[in-house]
Formats: C-alpha cells, structure tokens, sequence
C-alpha cells in the first residue's frame, strides 16, 4: 500500500544562506502532506532526484535505538521480556542495525542490559549495538561477548567536542575525553569489534558554549586517525539548523583526504523531527540516520530535548524522495502500537 500524497504550498525559505548551487526549492522549499494509514506527516518534499546527484533507489541504511537511546530517559524498567519483544518486532521489519541498550551506570532503565544481550538472536543478519561509555563499561561487556561471539555485535562509544557537555557528562576535559575514547578504539580492535562513536553536541555546543564547524571537523578527523570507523554526528540539544547540517558536513568532506570515504563513514542521529536535516544532510552525501519508534527518547543529562527522529516520519519521507531503505513500513506501523502498550501509553491515532 502506498501513501497518498498532496504537495502544499512552497514555504519561504532562503535557499542561498545553505551556500549550496544544487540546491533547489524542491529541497528545502516545499513541503508534503503524507497520508499513511489514516495518520497525516508534514515533510519536505524531495521531487527532484538530481538536486541530490544520486540515483533512482539509492539505499540509505537506518538504524533503530528505540530500546537504548528511546528508553535511556525513563525512570522505570522496562522488562527484559518487553524489550527483547520489541527487539525481535524491529529485526522482523528489515532494521540491518539495532542499539538494543547501554553499559552506563546509574540509568534505572538501562539496568537489565546485560539480560537482554543473553536473550538476543539475530535472525535476519542484522547487527546488535551497544553503547559502552568507558574502560568499566567495556569490562562488562567482554565477559558478555566471550559468552555470545556468536552475535554480529558492534560497539557505540561516546565523546563530545564541547567542554561544558565533558565536564558535565563524563567529569573531565575534551582532551581526556579523546584520549579514553582512543584507548577503548584500541581495545576493541584487540577483541576484533567494530566500533562507532557518538559525537555529542556535534552541531554547537553545550549552554551557551560555541564551537565552529571548522572545529567539529576537525574533532571528527582526529577521531577517524584514531581509528573511528563511523563517527556519529549527535545533535544532542535539538537545536541544529539544516545550514548547521550542511555546513559541517561540508567541512568534515573537505578536511578529509578522500571525501566520498569521510561522508560514508559519518552517522546522523537527530533529536526532534524537523526533517530539513535530514534533506540537507542527503544534500551533502549522507546515508546513514537513527530514529526510534514514535520518535521517543533523548539525551538524559540534557533537559527539554525533543525526542528523536521518528521512524515512520523519517521512513515515509525516504520512500517519497524515491531512496530505499529494506524497512517494512507496515511493520514498523504495528510496532508503534506494541511500544505504546508496553509502556501503557496512548497509542499513535489511526
């Protein structure tokens, strides 16, 4: 089944402040009004395939942190067997990777981690991630991983740019933060993991901190010489622009000794919805978003985050911007119901 879709009127939005001459008002200009099961999405509308410079169904791949970054925030426990269903019900609907939890201390709803890792499987090739914040996150994952090396396993690591957000998340300077996140790139190479790291604050920093997009490209270049094989752009506050987004892609492309490589290997994980990141982003290369069911979560040491991308938003767009994606949209429609009864809330309305 196929949404119906009405494109609106063009909003007025100055193209020529995104320094970009391929973009066009289909990007950024237009939005669409997507019906899908009843449930109506306000996106840009994306109708020219060569503002983009891509081919007709280029892939973008997607991964779901619904049962980490989505739960992260709660003051509950969610149970093992809960989140092991919603797990199974994202791997049936084609996600390749799935951040099923997190080895922080002192966050009540990511306390049964360890249980849910036992009672994975992957049954549709899909890789499992798990965010390990330091040296004793790691110690606890190893012994997990020596018992299960049986599961494509990859592991998210987390460092900011933005000394207030250091300080204040992890008690230590920016440097220290590079430098431990260098150590454990290392360590995992020893288990033979592949890694991916959480740039936090990548888009501004913390409070009322600045930091150029000069100066995230720079960090992100460091982190790719030590041995980053993705390095995840975190808009962690909700607050980046889509010329923010297109900026610092721009510069990480251009710092980079191999462009094409340097974008490839860049993640994007938005907090809130506003969709123009994410065309401005596929503007500049990228390929790979986050999202969570119903778009839950954000950042527990930030107050008033959004929330993030929301699958079905980001899902619907994609497909009406003519990008594949492998995800069955059907059954990621039916997950927004089993998340909204597992945690006895109102259901998305039909």
């Amino acid at each position: 089944m196929q949404p119906k879709t009405k494109v609106s009127s063009c909003l007025r939005v100055n193209l020529q402040r995104l320094s970009s001459p391929s973009l066009t008002t289909a990007l950024f200009g237009c939005q669409t009004k997507t019906t899908w099961k009843g449930r109506s999405y306000n996106i840009p509308h994306l109708p020219l395939l060569k503002s983009l410079n891509c081919i007709p169904k280029e892939s973008v791949m997607t991964l779901d942190s619904t049962t980490r970054d989505g739960l992260q925030k709660r003051k509950e426990i969610i149970s093992t067997e809960d989140k092991l269903a919603l797990i199974e019900a994202i791997s049936e609907a084609g996600y390749p990777h799935i951040e099923f939890g997190s080895l922080v201390k002192n966050l009540v709803s990511m306390a049964n981690t360890e249980s849910v890792f036992k009672g994975l499987t992957s049954k549709n090739g899909e890789t499992f991630d798990i965010l390990v914040p330091n040296e004793k996150g790691l110690e606890r994952l190893i012994p997990l991983y020596e018992s299960r090396k049986d599961l494509p396993l990859r592991v998210s690591l987390i460092t900011t740019a933005s000394a207030g957000f250091a300080l204040k998340n992890t008690n230590c300077s920016v440097q220290t933060s590079l430098e431990r996140t260098g150590s454990l790139i290392k360590r995992l190479a020893s288990l033979n993991l592949p890694n991916r790291v959480y740039l936090s604050f990548a888009y501004g920093g913390f409070q009322d901190e600045e930091l150029t997009v000069d100066e995230i490209a720079s960090f992100s270049q460091k982190l790719f010489d030590m041995g980053a094989q993705e390095v995840v752009l975190s808009d962690t506050n909700g607050k980046a622009s889509a010329k923010r987004v297109y900026e610092t892609i721009q510069a990480i492309r251009e710092r980079s000794r191999n462009p094409k490589e340097a974008v490839k290997k860049l993640g994007h994980h938005f907090h809130g919805d506003d969709l123009e990141r994410v065309a401005a982003a596929l503007e500049q290369g990228a390929r790979k978003f986050d999202t969570t069911i119903n778009g839950i979560g954000g950042c527990p040491s930030i107050a008033n985050t959004e929330g993030n991308l929301n699958a079905m938003h980001l899902l619907t767009f994609l497909e009406k911007s003519n990008f594949r994606t492998g995800i069955d949209v059907e059954k990621v429609s039916k997950i927004e119901f089993l998340l909204a009864k597992i945690l006895k809330e109102k259901a998305p309305s039909l």
